[in-house]
């Protein structure tokens, strides 16, 4: 396990994610949390059907919400990539004409 809460949660680091940054900063804060609270609630074992089935969901949530992270992140490099190539495409556009 790591030593900081992204790695514990399994979410990329807030370092790498470049765009959306304030969104993803909050969402990781909230998945760490959730994340962090998650083995306690399992130990308790919840008896009700209720119960398990809201676990089932919080669990699922947290997937998704881990899903969007890494997409994020993922795609944030992508982004940029395109954003430099416009930008180089443009450039050089100028400079040969």
């Amino acid at each position: 396990m790591g030593s900081d809460a992204a790695s514990v949660a399994g979410i990329p680091s807030p370092r790498d994610i470049k765009v959306h940054r304030l969104m993803c900063m909050e969402l990781i804060k909230f998945v760490t949390g959730v994340a962090m609270l998650l083995p306690a609630i399992e130990e308790a074992r919840p008896g009700s059907n209720p119960g398990i089935q809201i676990l089932c969901q919080l669990t699922r949530a947290l997937d998704k919400a881990k899903d969007i992270l890494q997409h994020c992140s993922e795609s944030s490099k992508l982004y940029l990539v395109c954003i430099f190539t416009q930008s180089y495409r443009t450039s050089s556009v100028y400079l040969f004409n």
